[in-house]
């Protein structure tokens, strides 16, 4: 984890209401991440499985905070932007589905999303 000192000239920017963490500083940790990734993995003996666990983490990461923005209320084109933005930071994301499929719920209706889960439960069964 990253400290963050309450003196530096980024430090208001990295913590957003309740405490959390906030959108800006969860892309720079991202980004960061990506720089390590980048510059630094390939001297490390099976780095490139490393790297895409990594990859995969961070997808992970976008995909359960743009959902916690739903549950906290935040309308959709907040997420939307959220995730535009984020991968607007980290480019090399936008190879994971999971990005993708949650980007695309955000055009939907939260009443539209539960019709769609019933409607494929039912006709997978």
């Amino acid at each position: 984890k990253w400290r963050i000192h309450a003196g530096s000239q980024t430090s208001q920017y990295a913590q957003a209401e309740g405490g959390t963490v906030s959108d800006r500083a969860f892309r720079e940790q991202l980004v960061a991440k990506r720089l390590i990734l980048n510059n630094h993995l390939h001297a490390v003996i099976r780095g490139s499985e490393l790297k895409e666990q990594v990859w995969q983490k961070m997808s992970e990461d976008i995909v359960y905070r743009a959902e916690s923005m739903w549950g906290h209320g935040k309308r959709n084109s907040q997420t939307r932007m959220f995730v535009l933005e984020t991968l607007r930071a980290v480019p090399e994301l936008a190879s994971y589905k999971s990005i993708w499929k949650v980007f695309t719920k955000s055009f939907l209706s939260r009443q539209t999303i539960r019709f769609l889960k019933r409607f494929l439960s039912f006709s997978s069964t």
